[in-house]
């Protein structure tokens, strides 16, 4: 059996992610998981086209969880639709087996994600998040071994 040398990796940057550095990490991951399921769709690949679209919705899931929706306001309930688009998206994907929603759900992700990794960037290290109830806190109650709560 061949090791994998990043297995441990992602664990590490997740543990060691504040709050903003972990919604980034989560954007990156549920839109590889969208690209993954669309080109496992093309290939034929019925079973990892699912594992795909699965994980994919367990993070759509975990970011729609840890919105607070009092505190983070008009902007949280957006995001809450948002969410809900791209989860109808990646149904509907699996339960007809077509790509465009896949397209779909990783064109709607893109630039939210590239907007929060410039928010991450630009931000000081001692300054607060400053979406208060759109970033979540890692806890220890979750199905993906990390868990957002707001």
């Amino acid at each position: 059996m061949i090791s994998n040398p990043y297995s441990g990796q992602l664990e590490q940057q997740v543990l060691g992610a504040d709050p903003i550095e972990l919604v980034g990490i989560l954007f990156d991951h549920l839109i590889a998981s969208i690209v993954e399921a669309r080109q496992e769709l093309l290939s034929g690949d019925r079973m990892a086209r699912g594992r795909s679209i699965a994980k994919a919705q367990g993070i759509v899931g975990e970011l729609s969880r840890s919105l607070d929706l009092e505190r983070g306001g008009e902007l949280a309930r957006t995001l809450r639709q948002l969410y809900g688009f791209v989860a109808d998206r990646l149904v509907q994907a699996q339960t007809r087996q077509l790509e465009r929603p896949l397209i779909e759900a990783a064109e709607t992700l893109r630039p939210l994600r590239d907007a929060w990794k410039e928010l991450d960037l630009s931000r000081s290290a001692d300054t607060p998040p400053p979406i208060s109830g759109c970033v979540p806190e890692l806890s220890t109650q979750s199905s993906m071994g990390f868990a957002l709560s707001a």
